[in-house]
């Protein structure tokens, strides 16, 4: 019987409608690697519980956004027997469907599943007013993207804006990489990046490799707009026009440049050191 379990596919699990029923209603789809729109007409993804530091965060993340538990849980049943996803769970409030590896596989995407995930509703953009943004233009790589939330929360950031060129923020991939950090962060996707930037009040920065100034020149006080370009290209002719202020991060003699997630880590956390939080 188990090995039958383990060679169930996804599309049999939806066939059958084995898998928990998403916030209280009959989904019309399944659990799905990525994001999905569930039959209430909301957005949904799937997030992998790496440890339980990490779900307990996103568990308390959205204990903020929703007033009742509105995600669905599964399990395998080894993880299901470990102690701490076990109380995960119980902390979660609600009953977890049990999958074999196999399916559980199929349905995480992960190297090295713990056992545990979650499908939960995406959250609605908000933060109008925020004082500390950070804006993506065509960052791809979801990790990237994640580790650039992960800092910002970290670092005091309240919004992050991205255009649509940038890896789905609430991918499984970038949820992993950003430890929670999404669900301390208001989340904007944009289609028109540039008049983001137009109606942001405040200092707007950018990093470029020469030609800027140190960034312990820089005027970070006030409220303060990071904005950081994709992998390989940096920041499109059209957005450096709109960027008043150009920062040079200094490097070794020989050294090109830094990783998108890495520059970011340096100028948010500089950014935050002087806030005086």
């Amino acid at each position: 019987m188990r090995e039958r379990q383990d060679q169930r596919s996804v599309d049999d699990l939806r066939q059958e409608q084995l898998l928990l029923p998403f916030g209280g209603t009959q989904a019309s789809d399944t659990f799905e690697t990525g994001t999905r729109a569930a039959a209430w007409g909301g957005t949904t993804t799937i997030i992998d519980f790496a440890v339980q530091r990490t779900g307990e965060r996103v568990q308390d993340g959205l204990a903020a956004w929703h007033d009742k538990p509105s995600y669905a849980i599964i399990a395998t049943e080894e993880g299901a027997a470990d102690p701490e996803i076990a109380a995960l769970i119980a902390r979660s409030r609600v009953q977890p469907t049990l999958l074999a590896k196999g399916v559980f596989s199929d349905v995480v995407d992960a190297d090295t599943p713990q056992g545990v995930a979650a499908e939960i509703a995406i959250p609605h953009s908000g933060g109008k007013g925020a004082s500390r943004l950070v804006f993506l233009e065509g960052v791809q790589d979801p990790h990237n993207v994640g580790a650039i939330m992960r800092t910002a929360a970290a670092f005091g950031i309240t919004k992050l804006v991205l255009d649509r060129d940038c890896a789905d923020a609430w991918s499984p991939r970038a949820l992993r990489a950003g430890m929670g950090g999404q669900f301390a962060l208001w989340i904007e996707v944009t289609d028109d990046l540039s008049a983001a930037l137009n109606a942001f009040k405040g200092h707007l920065l950018c990093t470029v490799p020469q030609g800027g100034m140190p960034i312990e020149e820089a005027d970070l006080s006030g409220k303060v707009g990071w904005i950081f370009g994709g992998e390989g290209r940096g920041l499109s002719e059209e957005t450096l026009r709109q960027v008043p202020l150009r920062v040079t991060i200094p490097m070794a003699a020989g050294t090109e440049s830094l990783n998108v997630a890495a520059a970011a880590a340096i100028c948010l956390y500089e950014t935050f050191s002087r806030s005086g939080a």
